[in-house]
């Protein structure tokens, strides 16, 4: 939760108390405050039903009916507002995944930290007060505990990891989109190597479905050194290349939204291509410099021999031109010499272009 957003969103908590509700802050944004780190997803627990959070606030809509969460837009925030598990915010911290997790913070800003989360951030430990309970109830939960682990570096508490490798099994029942949103968090987290060592450990990587990643593709992954500043169209084109051969196809099962998948496929096409090719002025005004780039970056990654940034852009510069719309013809134009519209005209088009770029022609209209 960024600092700048507390007053607003302690001002919602006095809107319920003054109605007689109780309402906290909990979770991961409770966790982040404390870390001293920004947090985009604010959680809110509230002994206030759907109906009278709906009541309480014109903007809002109930997203989910089995766990009773409201999504409520206030002061130009979005937060996830859930009725209350239990009779207490401390029954309702209980059922929580880790103890840093099982935090709230009151309308006065007290930290309510019935089950030491405060010293288990102290000491940079993951841990669940009830494992077998906590993971059966949501098997995702046991990728969560190895994704917060590439988030943040910490320790898994014996007991916790000891159910992840005997439950492992229990993951294949949980939805791909589900499993790809923490997988690609995973990926991306500044710590991802000592998250692959766990996933190893536990072998909890067997029973991810769809994946079906062996140790070895998992050691590559590991040695690739994957940073937290990349892409997710680099972090999945990435992974996609870890497999041998490289494949893409389980981004679809993975329900991988469709317009990564798409620049996936493309930076996959000209990765290969790269292959037995550099990059000639028509290949790099076709890729586009972008792609050029990140092809370039993970080629790098895999170690492989590459251009480097600066050496890319300076190619890319060159080129009279960087895109179809800069062609100082149109299609407007080519119907003027009489012909019908058809096929030749993108045919034409694209020869204007090879030449332009080539510079056998220049790009300029003929006067007649």
């Amino acid at each position: 939760m960024n600092n700048c957003y507390i007053d607003q969103v302690l001002h919602l908590l006095h809107v319920f108390n003054d109605q007689g509700y109780k309402a906290y802050i909990v979770g991961g944004a409770v966790r982040d405050f404390l870390l001293e780190k920004d947090c985009s997803d604010i959680d809110i627990v509230t002994t206030a039903s759907p109906e009278q959070i709906s009541t309480l606030f014109n903007k809002s809509f109930q997203m989910n009916t089995e766990h009773q969460t409201v999504i409520v837009h206030y002061d130009q925030l979005q937060l996830e507002v859930t009725t209350m598990r239990g009779d207490s915010i401390e029954e309702d911290l209980r059922k929580r995944d880790l103890t840093i997790n099982s935090m709230a913070m009151d309308v006065s800003r007290d930290i309510i930290d019935p089950f030491g989360g405060q010293a288990d951030l102290k000491q940079r430990l993951l841990r669940s007060l009830q494992p077998d309970q906590r993971f059966e109830e949501d098997p995702l939960r046991m990728l969560r505990v190895i994704r917060f682990v590439s988030e943040l570096g910490y320790n898994v508490e014996q007991a916790s990891k000891q159910v992840i490798a005997q439950k492992a099994s229990m993951l294949r029942s949980v939805a791909p989109e589900r499993l790809s949103k923490e997988w690609l968090k995973l990926l991306k987290g500044h710590y991802v190597k000592f998250a692959i060592d766990l996933l190893l450990d536990t072998k909890l990587y067997k029973d991810i479905p769809i994946l079906q990643l062996t140790s070895n593709e998992l050691e590559k992954l590991r040695s690739i050194l994957l940073e937290n500043q990349m892409s997710d169209v680099l972090i999945w084109t990435t992974f996609c290349l870890v497999y041998s051969p490289p494949k893409s196809q389980f981004l679809i099962n993975m329900a991988v939204p469709t317009a990564i998948r798409r620049q996936v496929k493309t930076r996959l096409d000209w990765f290969k291509m790269r292959v037995n090719n550099t990059w000639n002025r028509e290949m790099l005004f076709d890729a586009t410099l972008e792609v050029a780039l990140d092809v370039e970056y993970v080629r790098k990654k895999f170690q492989y021999t590459f251009i480097n940034s600066d050496e890319l852009k300076e190619k890319w510069l060159e080129l009279p031109i960087h895109s179809r719309s800069e062609l100082a013809i149109t299609g407007h134009d080519l119907l003027k010499i009489g012909k019908k519209a058809g096929s030749w005209i993108s045919s034409a088009l694209r020869e204007a272009e090879i030449a332009v770029i080539k510079g056998t022609c220049k790009n300029e209209k003929m006067s007649y």
